[in-house]
């Protein structure tokens, strides 16, 4: 995502979200996640469990702050 966000290419709060999953998902063991990911920039961080939409979410800026919080279960 960061050199995507670098190639100056649109990346959304909710492209975050799925690629972390996308990662996450590869690893052995994996088994789901924890909780529902927080993915958020600007001021979206400042919301309380923000979850991104599909459809509606903000574009990730990289003057901005990003706020990611997740977590994953495993064997």
């Amino acid at each position: 995502m960061e050199n995507e966000l670098k190639e100056g290419k649109k990346v959304t709060e909710y492209d975050g979200l799925v690629k972390l999953s996308e990662i996450r998902s590869k690893r052995e063991f994996y088994k789901g996640d924890s909780f529902t990911t927080i993915s958020s920039s600007g001021p979206n961080a400042a919301i309380i469990h923000y979850h991104p939409q599909e459809n509606s979410s903000a574009t990730i800026d990289s003057s901005k702050l990003y706020l990611c919080d997740s977590g994953a279960q495993y064997l």
